[in-house]
C-alpha cells in the first residue's frame, strides 16, 4: 500500500487525510447548522460523522496545490477553482443520479444553475488557505507520527466503514425515492379517479351505486397515500434534516405534501 503513489503523495497518506478532513467537514458544518437552527443536526450525506466533499475537496488542495504554497494569491485564486469544480460537479452528479438538488444557492448573486455562487467561493478560498497554512501542518505531522503497521489497520478499518456507510446511505436513498415514486404515482390515481367521477357526476351517466364505489376507491387511495407518507417522512427526516433545501425535480409534489404534512403548510 506504501508503493502506491498519486502525485507524489502515496494513496495511504491521502485516505488519512480525507478522513481527517472529511470528519473537520462534519464538525464545521454540525456546528453551523446548530448555530442556525439550535439544534444538532447531522450534516453530512453519510450516516457517520463524515462530510465526504470535504475530504475530496481538502485531497484535491494538497495534490495540486504544492507548487504554490508560498504565493497567498495564487493559492487563493487556484482554491476557488478546484473548489468550484469540486462542488459544481457534485451538485451535477448527485442531480443526474436522483434527480434532486441537495443544496441550492438560486437565491444568492453570481450563482450557476443553484450549485456554486460566488459568496460560497470566496469562503471556499479563504478556508483553504486556512486548512493548506495552518491546519495541515498538524494533520501531516499526525499521519506521520502515527506507526505505518497501525495507520495500515487503521487505513483498512476505515476503508471497510466507508464502503459500509455509503452502501447503507445508497439503499436509504433509493428507498427514500421509491416511497416518492409511490406517493406521486398515487397523487396520479388520485387525481384521475377524481376527474372521472366529477365528469360522470355531471353528466349524470353512472348510477349512486357505481358513484359510491367510485368514492369508495378514492377514499382507499387516499387513506394509502398517508400511510406511504408517514412512511416517506420517516424514511427522508435525516436527508430533509442534512440538506433542508433539499429539492426533486421528479417529486416536488410529493415534497410539498411531505412539508404540509409536518408543518401544516405549504
Amino acid at each position: 500500500m506504501n508503493e502506491l503513489n498519486l502525485i507524489n503523495y502515496n494513496i495511504y497518506y491521502l485516505f488519512l487525510c480525507f478522513t481527517i478532513y472529511a470528519f473537520l467537514g462534519w464538525v464545521l458544518e454540525t456546528i453551523y447548522a446548530a448555530i442556525k437552527n439550535g439544534s444538532f443536526i447531522n450534516r453530512g450525506f453519510l450516516n457517520g460523522p463524515f462530510c465526504p466533499i470535504y475530504g475530496f475537496g481538502t485531497v484535491f488542495l494538497i495534490t495540486f496545490l504544492k507548487p504554490f504554497m508560498n504565493n497567498i494569491f495564487i493559492l487563493f485564486i487556484f482554491s476557488i477553482i478546484l473548489t468550484s469544480l469540486l462542488e459544481y460537479f457534485t451538485g451535477y452528479v448527485l442531480e443526474t443520479l436522483f434527480h434532486s438538488s441537495w443544496w441550492d444557492y438560486n437565491n444568492r448573486k453570481y450563482n450557476i444553475k443553484g450549485r456554486i455562487c460566488l459568496e460560497f467561493l470566496i469562503y471556499w478560498g479563504l478556508l483553504s488557505i486556512f486548512i493548506l497554512k495552518i491546519v495541515h501542518p498538524t494533520v501531516d505531522f499526525i499521519i506521520k507520527w502515527i506507526p505505518f503497521p497501525i495507520g495500515t489497520w487503521i487505513f483498512s478499518a476505515l476503508f471497510a466503514y466507508f464502503i459500509a456507510d455509503f452502501t447503507a446511505t445508497l439503499i436509504e436513498v433509493i428507498h427514500m425515492h421509491s416511497l416518492f415514486k409511490e406517493l406521486h404515482n398515487i397523487n396520479l390515481e388520485i387525481k384521475e379517479k377524481l376527474e372521472n367521477l366529477n365528469l360522470h357526476i355531471k353528466a349524470l351517466r353512472r348510477s349512486s351505486q357505481i358513484e359510491e364505489a367510485s368514492e369508495n376507491l378514492i377514499a382507499e387511495l387516499k387513506i394509502r397515500h398517508e400511510y406511504i407518507i408517514s412512511k416517506a417522512i420517516r424514511r427522508s427526516s435525516r436527508i430533509r434534516a442534512a440538506f433542508p433545501e433539499f429539492k426533486s425535480k421528479r417529486f416536488s409534489q410529493v415534497l410539498r405534501d411531505i412539508r404540509e404534512k409536518i408543518y401544516g403548510k405549504k
